[in-house]
């Protein structure tokens, strides 16, 4: 994101709503200036908020409308202060306070996003039809819930086009499950047995809306008294918690009317709100949320904790509870809740708890991490206000740390591959898996993208878990201005180039590898061989705006474009680290042969070019060779390693840097690239620029860099043997490829390359305007 905003937060309350404050220090790592704004006095939002050294700007008006008067001077004060800080960005939650943002903001230069928490005013008929108006004067909204966004959806009006959904989430790193005996000596602690089925219910305590014809709290607690009370009369060890203080001066009292209803109830323990709640929800055996009205509630923090939950049909509740976890009831049916606490006791009798707790806990940690949840209201934030021209949809992995910084996991997707897009307004934002950890590789994180998060995962198993996340991250990105860019092949572009497509949206496609060539590479899990995958990349290559084809001709062949922009650029471009190189001259003695690429699966072929190193040395070559990379391959490859008695002979050092990398180009003899696929391989490209012979298999864009009289077919170590034995066998023809490697490598670098994808830069810029 390229230029500081400045941006005020409102919320009509200074003790709920701590969900805000991983968004404000979101914002703030990314160089925002943000100033939250809430009523006077010593909430929990704002110790929150001042702890992690948040500016708070507080105000007199208590964001209550029930007298017009002095709603009408809180208005008057809001807009002056909104005037003196002259914010780009109002960010607001909560339906008062966005009745007080939108109002006090009128005719005013500044950018409205509206987040919702949940749709209980939507409920209210006047409400509803006056929402349908108001809602146009927000620039964003966007939905806490799938619930509320298709409640919004449904409103229709001329603000359904610019509401987008993204939870609220919840930290899965800190809200963590009991370790080994953690949960015995917790129940210990807080006064509960072994045996006992403990059920916790989180949340504040709401008195009745009146104006919406409620005649109980919102969070259903008298529901939960009446079920609970027949529940423990037939079950013996039962013990329910209530945690949560009433949610202003009324519902304080209404509170102490629920505690006193249950005096006699000796299962029944009422505790008001606590700073960490992390003890109860460890020690229990379930969650109940049987609330009216609801977005996702305690259910998702509980998840987060693996305790499965009972939740009513309110909300975005259901949303919390993957297939055949939990129980959902309807809400206000006092016997169903009854009926679902009996069948969890089961449940827990049968020892079916706790796989249900660790199946939820993956939904939970996949699809609502709050960091990432954090990442995407941020990047809406910024897109509202300056635009988001060019959002890549990439296969690359990254790693975020606990600081927001993240890291390329490869040298491919460094800086290096995004400082192209530096002078684009808004800079590009990379849509990827990105995986939490504590430590993170050497390196400096990025500072040319802003990666828009997906859930880390490897396999087929892992994408369609982290589906849906995927999906609503196409449906945020492709309803703003500006382009789409998806790098095929691969699962994550395929979903985002289709759902682009579907909401008659344009898109341009980064064609970086043949998907047929992955395909009979075996590599794909065998269920994906009955996709049809060629035809899918062809027909999402042929609706493109636009393609940039990373070869010259071989994927062009493969899969033309349809009529669009087509043109021919590769994502390499060499620098000074490739240069100053001379032509290569063959001594005799050992061969030392390299090979470089990931280890993520096997579409590199290595194992072929062990199983050529033991050809050669069987042919009394003194033949070595070293395979730089990484990743799950690496155990497969050791073990060939071990079986071939080539342990002393083939090196597997792991990961380089790119410098590492280099001086093993000039250390080596000759690369071998025994690829079952490819696209335009990088790792030619820079073996050539430093003058090293090359053999390949005629796979991708090899066939167009490598000397055909070294092109091999793939999965054939006696081929790759025997193109290694014709250059160590003639000096003068080791010579003959050096010299012609090193022409050709200049292809890829200077003002060439760099003018090459400079077009292609200016295409998108192109579509991105054309898309505003």
């Amino acid at each position: 994101m390229n230029g500081q905003l400045k941006i005020l937060v409102i919320l009509k309350t200074n003790e709920g709503g701590q969900w805000a404050i991983p968004q404000i220090l979101e914002l703030l790592r990314r160089g925002h200036n943000v100033s939250l704004v809430m009523p006077g006095g010593g909430g929990r939002l704002k110790r929150d908020a001042d702890r992690e050294r948040i500016e708070v700007l507080e105000t007199n008006f208590q964001f209550a409308f029930s007298s017009p008067v002095q709603a009408a001077k809180g208005i008057a004060e809001l807009r002056n202060l909104i005037v003196r800080e002259k914010p780009d960005v109002l960010f607001y939650h909560l339906y008062a306070s966005a009745i007080a943002a939108r109002i006090s903001s009128i005719r005013l230069r500044v950018k409205r996003v509206h987040m919702v928490a949940g749709p209980l005013y939507l409920e209210s008929r006047p409400i509803r039809l006056a929402e349908k108006i108001l809602v146009t004067l927000d620039d964003t909204l966007i939905a806490g819930s799938e619930y509320t966004y298709r409640a919004y959806k449904r409103l229709g009006g001329a603000g359904a086009d610019w509401t987008t959904m993204i939870p609220y989430g919840t930290d899965c790193q800190r809200r963590a499950p009991a370790k080994p005996g953690e949960k015995s000596s917790l129940r210990t602690k807080l006064g509960f047995s072994e045996t006992d089925f403990v059920v916790v219910f989180v949340a504040y305590i709401y008195s009745p809306k009146r104006a919406l014809g409620q005649t109980i709290g919102l969070k259903g607690h008298e529901i939960a008294i009446e079920a609970w009370r027949k529940f423990s009369r037939e079950n013996h060890g039962v013990k329910l918690v209530f945690i949560g203080s009433g949610f202003g001066a009324e519902a304080a009292i209404y509170r102490e009317s629920l505690v006193s209803s249950t005096a006699s109830e000796e299962s029944i323990t009422w505790i008001t709100s606590v700073e960490d709640v992390s003890p109860w929800y460890k020690a229990a055996d379930i969650s109940i949320s049987p609330s009216l009205s609801e977005n996702h509630g305690a259910a998702m923090e509980a998840g987060a904790y693996g305790i499965p939950s009972i939740v009513s049909s309110a909300g975005g509740l259901p949303e919390m509870l993957p297939p055949y976890c939990g129980w959902v009831v309807q809400a206000g049916d006092c016997d169903e809740l009854y009926a679902a606490l009996n069948t969890a006791l089961a449940t827990r009798d049968q020892n079916g708890l706790e796989d249900q707790g660790r199946e939820i806990r993956r939904h939970i940690s996949g699809r609502y991490e709050s960091s990432f949840c954090a990442s995407a209201v941020a990047s809406e934030i910024e897109m509202t206000a300056s635009g988001r021209p060019i959002s890549i949809f990439s296969e690359a992995h990254f790693i975020r740390d606990r600081y927001g910084r993240t890291f390329a996991t490869d040298s491919v997707n460094t800086d290096d591959q995004w400082r192209r897009y530096s002078d684009v307004r808004g800079g590009v934002r990379v849509v990827a898996r990105t995986d939490l950890r504590s430590s993170v590789p050497d390196g400096r994180p990025l500072e040319f993208a802003d990666i828009d998060p997906i859930p880390d995962y490897l396999g087929s198993k892992g994408f369609v878990r982290s589906l849906s996340s995927l999906r609503r991250t196409v449906r945020r990105v492709t309803r703003a201005p500006g382009i789409t860019v998806v790098r095929l092949p691969g699962p994550i572009a395929m979903v985002a180039a289709i759902g682009t497509f579907a909401r008659g949206k344009p898109f341009a496609v980064e064609l970086v590898g043949d998907v047929g060539g992955v395909r009979d590479s075996g590599v794909l899990p065998k269920w994906a061989n009955f996709l049809p995958l060629v035809a899918l990349t062809r027909f999402c290559v042929r609706k493109a705006a636009a393609v940039r084809y990373v070869t010259s001709t071989s994927l062009q062949n493969s899969f033309p474009s349809g009529g669009g922009v087509a043109l021919s650029a590769s994502d390499v471009v060499l620098d000074e680290l490739y240069g100053d190189t001379e032509v290569r001259i063959r001594t005799s003695g050992s061969v030392n042969l390299l090979c470089v690429g990931s280890m993520a699966n096997g579409y590199k072929g290595h194992e072929y070019a062990i199983e050529a190193v033991s050809l050669l040395r069987q042919n009394g070559h003194d033949a070595k060779l070293t395979i730089i990379g990484s990743g799950p391959w690496k155990h497969f490859l050791e073990r060939v390693r071990s079986e071939l008695g080539l342990d002393d002979h083939v090196s597997l050092p792991g990961a380089f840097g790119r410098r590492e990398v280099v001086n093993a180009y000039d250390s080596a003899d000759i690369l071998l690239q025994p690829s079952l696929t490819e696209g335009m391989p990088r790792t030619v490209i820079e073996a050539m620029a430093r003058g090293l012979p090359v053999v390949a298999t005629e796979v991708g864009g090899s066939v167009e860099l490598v000397d055909e009289r070294l092109l091999v077919a793939p999965r054939d170590a006696g081929a790759l043997a025997s193109a290694v034995e014709l250059l160590i066998s003639s000096e003068d023809f080791f010579t003959e490829i050096s010299a012609a490697n090193l022409t050709r490598a200049h292809d890829f670098s200077g003002s060439a390359a760099q003018s090459r994808l400079a077009s292609w830069k200016a295409t998108l810029e192109q579509l991105a305007r054309t898309n505003g």
